[in-house]
């Protein structure tokens, strides 16, 4: 009985030097991502985005809707920086309140589809056997589909429409935030910070939330930020087949869809949506290279 009182004496100051090593790394990450040149091109772009997402009024004094058949299919000018579309309105003010909206349908997208595969990733991984197998098997059958069929097989179960996107992309992303999140899972339950937690009497849900939790969310940042631009481009994927936001909602891939008529006459038009979108897409991508090469536990520390 001494000498396993005196282990647990042990484990338990095991426990709390790894917890400081731990926070102590967590703050030299956070200096390294701002010295990171891919994270700070990435929270640059992302910023510029936010802020036109957010204030798009400051930015252009014309209504997203509002028709002006005199002056349709204009190039851009000082007036008009990005020119005008089929039906006269500015394109420059249907970008900004469209980055509005594809901003949105990323986040809450990834938001919940990421909580979700995080919640059962980390069941899957510290409880194994009977759990790990059912919801593993379960997104083993989404993962058979491919992301862009997956989405439209929702949408036509569901209809169209702006939560029915959400929905489902935000079921698209759940199979890889749970994958992820139980290998790294796997990776922690083992360690001696882990053990010290259970001898010292936590339970389960204890030891999941105050001693893996906090070692195991960085990956699914990282996924996060990446999966981001990709429920971006799937949501303008599906307005792009008629299958998201209808019109007149200023939203890019329903505006790149239109565009397509008029490559020879106004061929400004695909060229402002196409660019917008591939640039914050670049931002995400950016910032999940940054995170990723700070975060990583084979760096430099």
């Amino acid at each position: 009985m001494r000498y396993q009182a005196t282990d647990s004496v042990a484990l338990g100051n095991q426990l709390q030097q790894d917890e400081v090593e731990f926070a102590s790394n967590r703050r030299r990450a956070l200096r390294r991502l701002f010295r990171n040149r891919m994270s700070v091109l990435g929270l640059v772009i992302i910023f510029i985005y936010l802020f036109a997402a957010a204030f798009p009024g400051l930015l252009s004094p014309y209504d997203p809707i509002k028709q002006e058949l005199e002056n349709r299919l204009q190039p851009p000018s000082a007036k008009n920086l990005m020119g005008t579309d089929e039906f006269g309105r500015d394109v420059f003010a249907r970008v900004l309140y469209g980055a509005r909206l594809s901003i949105m349908v990323g986040l809450l997208a990834v938001a919940s589809g990421g909580s979700i595969g995080f919640v059962i990733g980390m069941l899957a991984g510290y409880f194994g056997g009977t759990v790990d197998s059912v919801f593993m098997r379960a997104m083993d059958i989404l993962l058979s589909l491919p992301g862009l069929i997956l989405a439209i097989a929702i949408i036509a179960a569901l209809g169209t429409g702006l939560t029915n996107v959400l929905i489902a992309i935000g079921i698209y992303n759940i199979p890889q935030f749970a994958r992820m999140t139980r290998s790294t899972v796997l990776a922690v339950k083992d360690e001696d910070y882990v053990l010290a937690a259970r001898t010292s009497g936590n339970n389960s849900w204890g030891v999941l939330v105050h001693h893996i939790f906090p070692n195991v969310w960085s990956a699914p940042l990282i996924l996060a930020t990446l999966r981001f631009s990709t429920a971006i481009l799937i949501g303008a994927g599906l307005s792009f087949l008629g299958l998201g936001v209808n019109p007149p909602t200023p939203e890019w891939g329903a505006m790149l869809a239109a565009s397509r008529g008029y490559l020879r006459v106004a061929p400004h038009l695909a060229f402002a949506y196409g660019l917008v979108l591939s640039v914050l897409v670049l931002g995400f991508n950016a910032l999940g290279e940054g995170l990723r090469d700070v975060f990583d536990p084979r760096a430099v520390r």
